[in-house]
């Protein structure tokens, strides 16, 4: 016989135990959850070591700092402002539009959140007041093309040190291709007017800059580049030679031999028949010793035979040595140019490299 009095000991606890469980339900369904404030970041330092989980929450960021570097005409979607504390420094994600009334030295507060950038954390959807005038860091920790690859330096201020190859102008902007010790790293500014960049031009400088990562979609680094705010920031250890043409002509087959002691490579002066043009791109000659093809951007137009000379940086070639980054002016009048005939076998040997040649074959 099943019994209908009250339920068993057993039953009665079920029952008790799912009441519970429901009005818990009920009461959390009711009751939202507690939820903690998150907390502000208040210095570069700390808001540049968040992880990448961490930057993606958009932590509250209030900043007092000094500007280090501000350009509007970088990017036609964005601005570069670098702003520095004494825990490190920090890129602020501006507008390109409207320019702000910043430059180098100038004390802001910025407020904002934080952001997972493109390579490393940023401030993002930043608010900025000026505060006053200040300067940049006087000084700031060396650092080599090596140490900067590893991302370590990532908007760091920092010093680079090495000789001025090239000068180019790109919009509002300058670029200043440097040759550190380790590799090349190209350092951009907002053009100054009436400066003179190009007396930089192999001269041997040091550099005061934000260091800036060049990166893949997938947040890779694969370069570097530096920003520095003005000509102040370049100091120059060794000025340049006002005429390149000025130092002695180096025959070709003596360039990159051994010599003791040698710091960085400078501009040479070599002279020599032209055997070959690309206007703005290459040119080739020959001095008699030795062929030689120097990258150049100059489109002077030459022919054949013209007697020229060339000032540019010596530089490691496939097979023979070649110049980057030359200039060149013409040297003399046309003078007939002489082939040297050469078999296939020859000429894929590679001792007649950068060499007016002349073979003879069948069309195919």
């Amino acid at each position: 016989m099943i019994s209908t009095s009250t339920p068993d000991p057993w039953r009665r606890g079920h029952i008790l135990a799912l009441a519970l469980l429901w009005i818990g339900v009920a009461g959390a369904r009711g009751q939202p959850p507690a939820t903690q404030t998150p907390r502000t970041l208040t210095t570069a330092g700390e808001t540049h070591s968040l992880t990448h989980e961490e930057a993606v929450r958009a932590y509250p960021i209030h900043l007092r700092a000094v500007v280090t570097y501000y350009d509007p005409y970088i990017d036609s979607r964005h601005g570069a402002l670098f702003v520095h504390d004494s825990t490190g420094d920090i890129f602020v994600a501006v507008a390109a539009r409207p320019v702000l009334p910043l430059r180098a030295g100038t004390v802001v507060d910025v407020v904002g959140v934080s952001g997972p950038g493109d390579f490393a954390p940023i401030v993002d959807r930043p608010r900025i007041r000026v505060i006053g005038e200040s300067h940049v860091p006087a000084e700031a920790p060396r650092a080599s093309l090596a140490r900067m690859l590893t991302g370590a330096t990532d908007a760091q201020w920092v010093e680079v040190e090495g000789v001025v190859h090239s000068v180019r102008k790109s919009g509002r902007n300058v670029i200043v291709n440097l040759a550190m010790r380790d590799g090349m790293v190209s350092a951009t500014t907002v053009e100054e007017e009436g400066a003179d960049y190009d007396r930089l031009i192999d001269a041997e400088v040091r550099i005061h800059a934000n260091a800036a990562p060049l990166f893949t979609k997938n947040r890779q680094m694969t370069g570097v580049r530096l920003f520095f705010a003005t000509l102040a920031e370049v100091k120059v250890a060794k000025p340049a030679l006002a005429d390149p043409f000025a130092l002695p002509i180096r025959p070709i087959n003596h360039l990159l031999q051994f010599t003791a002691n040698v710091a960085a490579l400078h501009r040479v002066h070599i002279r020599g028949r032209v055997t070959l043009q690309w206007i703005g791109q290459s040119l080739c000659i020959h001095d008699g010793t030795q062929g030689l093809c120097v990258s150049t951007v100059k489109a002077t137009p030459l022919k054949v035979g013209d007697l020229v000379d060339v000032a540019g940086f010596p530089a490691a070639g496939g097979y023979t040595p070649t110049i980057t980054d030359a200039t060149f002016r013409p040297a003399g009048g046309g003078h007939p140019v002489s082939a040297t005939p050469v078999t296939a076998e020859q000429a894929f040997y590679g001792g007649h490299d950068s060499e007016l040649i002349e073979i003879e074959g069948q069309l195919i």
